[in-house]
């Protein structure tokens, strides 16, 4: 079946949509987030690797109708039509993979196939997501090197985690793509301003909630001192600025190795 744009612009908004309310997610945040923190790829990029599948399995019997009516629409159609076929061919040449034609002459086994193509279509829209990303401001805290369309990212690594643990990483998780409601960000400031509601000494960016509201020292400390703790006992820098702190706080993976990485996240998940 061929999707027409309509149609599948209808799809990827509802699984959006999904995609936001699992992760608590404002609809503002920006669409690339929405799949590479839960690593999952785009409905588009799975009806491909379903298109692909349901090709090549329509080649396993040589002799079978389908296989034939494939042969003869590359033969007959041109590649400018809408053929289901054609527009098959058009997906194997965009994700790099073997012709309609070689298919036919050389069709590989089944599991082989299914993997290479789900490894083809996931690099190349984890490559466009990611690129997408690096232009938006909201997300320049988020480590893009962690960022993979096969696993959560560590935000969401909770394992077998109680409800209050899903509803701290929902909380970081906000903070981490820039869309956690503080008064800087607001657009009415203008009228209303945009300095911290809880000490009233200057703006409430991320870095005044963070780490730098006198008001929030109280229930800042026991977690900053955890925090420095580990980072010092694993010999690793603690950044002296206060946008290396953020990105620490919001997303350690930018600081610290694999293994490391999940004990980071449950003390900076507490102390958001």
């Amino acid at each position: 079946m061929l999707f027409r744009s309509p149609e599948m612009s209808a799809l990827e908004d509802h699984y959006r949509l999904s995609l936001r309310h699992m992760q608590q997610l404002p609809k503002s945040t920006a669409t690339p987030a929405l799949y590479l923190l839960i690593g999952v790829l785009p409905m588009e990029a799975q009806v491909h690797v379903r298109t692909l599948n349901f090709f090549a399995s329509a080649l396993t019997r040589p002799e079978s109708i389908e296989s034939r009516l494939i042969e003869r629409q590359l033969a007959m159609k041109p590649s400018s039509s809408h053929s289901w076929v054609w527009y098959a061919q058009a997906l194997l040449k965009r994700y790099r993979l073997p012709s309609a034609f070689s298919l036919l002459r050389d069709l590989p086994k089944k599991e082989q196939w299914k993997k290479r193509v789900r490894a083809a279509v996931t690099k190349a829209w984890e490559k466009d997501l990611k690129s997408q990303a690096m232009g938006m401001s909201t997300l320049a805290l988020l480590n893009l090197d962690v960022c993979d369309l096969r696993t959560v990212h560590p935000v969401w690594s909770l394992g077998a985690a109680d409800p209050l643990t899903a509803i701290k990483a929902t909380t970081k998780a906000k903070m981490l793509v820039q869309r956690y409601p503080l008064f800087y960000s607001r657009t009415a400031g203008i009228h209303y301003g945009h300095h911290c509601p809880l000490c009233n000494s200057e703006p409430e960016s991320m870095a005044h909630f963070l780490i730098m509201c006198p008001i929030l020292d109280g229930a800042r400390k026991v977690h900053e001192g955890k925090l420095v703790r580990l980072m010092t006992a694993a010999g690793l820098p603690i950044p002296d600025d206060e946008d290396g702190m953020v990105k620490l706080i919001l997303d350690p993976s930018h600081f610290a190795p694999g293994p490391l990485i999940m004990t980071l996240e449950t003390i900076t998940r507490d102390l958001c």
